[in-house]
């Protein structure tokens, strides 16, 4: 079932402007050092839904299980440094999930790799991740998640610094092509492609992000 857009011109323009203009979108990764990126990382929390991208860091703890171990029906996690834990279900993992923005069954993942059985669930116990997007999908009846990208944190500071930094210009520009693909969602422009100019600022903007990783990194102190 496809959108169907409302078309206000104002209500357009003024979507774009807020969502090319989030601190999270524009923020340039290259321009901390590796200390600063990792705590600013831990210290997160997850964005706004004007957001579109995330820059948080959660740690998987423990499944939920049943029937004496042998089964189980999620896993929690933990965000940031906090104790307090959180719970996804396992049929979120397990299952392609509609995404708000294209209306099309999509998975999580872990690297560069789908989420797709029990076994790759429970390989996430222990794991400590950087979120780098977190799309958010429904589904008739279960109200409302998020499909996250996930990357493996090493516990080596150069390298998870420059796996995150590579993650985040990498999800950002995944996320305003999506933007730019998909303007008729709610969660956009709400509005019909070609109703107002938006490729012209967004490719602008994915130009500048694009150009991130000339920037020289600061030393950690």
């Amino acid at each position: 079932m496809k959108f169907k857009a409302k078309n206000d011109l104002e209500y357009s323009k003024r979507r774009l402007e807020i969502l090319l203009n989030r601190r999270r979108i524009r923020f340039n990764p290259y321009k901390v050092s590796d200390k600063q990126l990792l705590e600013y990382a831990w210290q997160g929390r997850w964005g706004e839904p004007d957001d579109l991208t995330e820059m948080v860091i959660i740690t998987f703890t423990r499944l939920r299980e049943i029937n004496n171990g042998r089964e189980f029906d999620g896993i929690y996690f933990r965000v940031g440094r906090s104790e307090e834990e959180f719970f996804i279900a396992r049929f979120s993992f397990r299952r392609r999930q509609t995404a708000h923005d294209t209306l099309h069954g999509e998975r999580f993942y872990y690297g560069k790799s789908m989420v797709r059985s029990d076994d790759d669930i429970r390989r996430l116990v222990g794991k400590t991740v950087f979120i780098s997007r977190a799309i958010p999908y429904s589904r008739e009846w279960y109200k409302y998640g998020s499909l996250f990208r996930m990357h493996k944190l090493t516990g080596n500071l150069a390298r998870d610094a420059a796996m995150m930094r590579q993650a985040m210009c990498e999800a950002k520009i995944e996320m305003l092509e999506r933007l730019m693909a998909n303007p008729e969602s709610q969660w956009y422009l709400n509005c019909d492609k070609g109703f107002i100019d938006y490729e012209t600022p967004i490719r602008a903007l994915i130009e500048r992000i694009r150009l991130y990783p000339l920037t020289p990194v600061p030393p950690s102190n």
